[in-house]
């Protein structure tokens, strides 16, 4: 009997025009937008910037710069700068011509001539200013205490780094990553509103279908259990198809942990549906509206995951990180960064942790408020 009624829910499920388009198609091709998006963006680590080109002008001699600004020029991984050494109208010919971008000034202090604002620019101005700052810092400490101007020369040369190692999970970081991961979280977060629906055909004051299985000569708890299993079986395959969209035809890459990716999607899964039939539980209206707050609660959770604002789930974790701790769609982006960025699995354990005890909470409480469910007639 089990069975008879689990197939049955599965096909009617499968044939619900709503839940097709929003859990299928609809991540799917939000996913392929991303995609188009970010992929021209994603990876950005593995770019290398250019050489600046840039005109040297000698106006005086300054043997420090000059040697700083050789080893700048120099071929090779840290080039900076694809320096031409000429005379200044030549060179303001050629930055006028676009064929440098600014004029370097070799003289007792080094300075700059730009015609325009950019990237280019911008850094150009930072190793004037920067060269300038350490020298007058050498200057002054040579002026007052030249016993000590050997070790801050060690100094200033040193590389000075603010921060400490730490072990990523063979992966790099992707800031744009951070939507695929909402993405996954939305499509989880989606099994609310196939929950209502699953919810309304169970009871007899929301549907015609409801009304006749509590007539039905079948087992309560039996008719429950499988339409909750047939509409977790659709939805936790429209998720599955969803990663191997973006992982086998778009070649998004979610790290190696499949299997605990997959345990994220699961329980993601699991406490959305258990949400869906809390909130077809508590809320006594019928099944439209019951559906279109499961559908505020899907989105407005993806939404302070990252969805449509990156910085979004940061900028609580900052000021209200409770928030982060008990909205489903944080937590599983959360557990999926995790699992790509680090070895260590305690950031992973503790959101697993956390949506399996929402889940057993939100279904004990549905069974509550179910199990009180009587009818004066039928």
């Amino acid at each position: 009997m089990f069975l008879r009624l689990y197939f049955y829910r599965l096909k009617d499920i499968l044939f619900t025009k709503e839940i097709a388009i929003w859990n299928i198609f609809f991540p799917i091709i939000l996913g392929t937008f991303f995609y188009l998006g970010f992929s021209n963006l994603m990876n950005e680590s593995d770019l290398k910037l250019s050489p600046i080109p840039a005109a040297v002008v000698t106006e005086s001699e300054n043997t420090a710069f000059s040697e700083v600004l050789t080893s700048l020029c120099e071929e090779g991984d840290d080039q900076l700068f694809d320096a031409v050494y000429t005379d200044l109208e030549t060179a303001k010919t050629m930055l006028n011509d676009n064929d440098v971008t600014g004029i370097i000034f070799i003289a007792d202090t080094p300075h700059l001539m730009l015609s325009d604002n950019g990237i280019e620019q911008t850094i150009m101005q930072s190793f004037i200013q920067q060269y300038c700052n350490q020298a007058d810092v050498l200057k002054e400490i040579a002026m007052k205490h030249p016993e000590k101007l050997s070790q801050a020369i060690d100094t200033l040369s040193s590389d000075v780094t603010y921060g400490h190692e730490i072990s990523l999970a063979n992966a790099s970081y992707d800031p744009y990553m951070q939507y695929f991961y909402a993405l996954i979280a939305m499509t989880c977060l989606f099994s609310a509103s196939a929950g209502v629906h699953c919810l309304a055909n169970m009871q007899a004051n929301q549907s015609s279908l409801g009304m006749r299985r509590e007539v039905a000569p079948v087992h309560k708890l039996t008719a429950i259990i499988s339409d909750i299993s047939a509409t977790f079986t659709v939805q936790f395959l429209s998720v599955l198809l969803l990663f191997f969209y973006l992982i086998v035809i778009l070649g998004i890459d979610f790290g190696q942990r499949i299997l605990l990716i997959l345990l994220t999607a699961f329980l993601g899964t699991l406490i959305s549906l258990m949400t869906g039939l809390f909130i077809g539980a508590l809320v006594k209206k019928n099944e439209a509206v019951q559906a279109s707050i499961a559908l505020v609660y899907s989105m407005g959770c993806s939404f302070l995951s990252g969805l449509m604002v990156e910085a979004i789930k940061d900028w609580i974790e900052h000021t209200c990180p409770i928030i982060n701790r008990i909205n489903p769609a944080a937590l599983i982006t959360d557990s999926l960064y995790a699992l790509n960025m680090f070895e260590s699995y305690d950031r992973y354990i503790r959101n697993t942790i956390i949506l399996a005890v929402m889940a057993v909470i939100l279904c004990l409480i549905s069974y509550l408020l179910l199990r009180r469910t009587k009818y004066a007639s039928l």
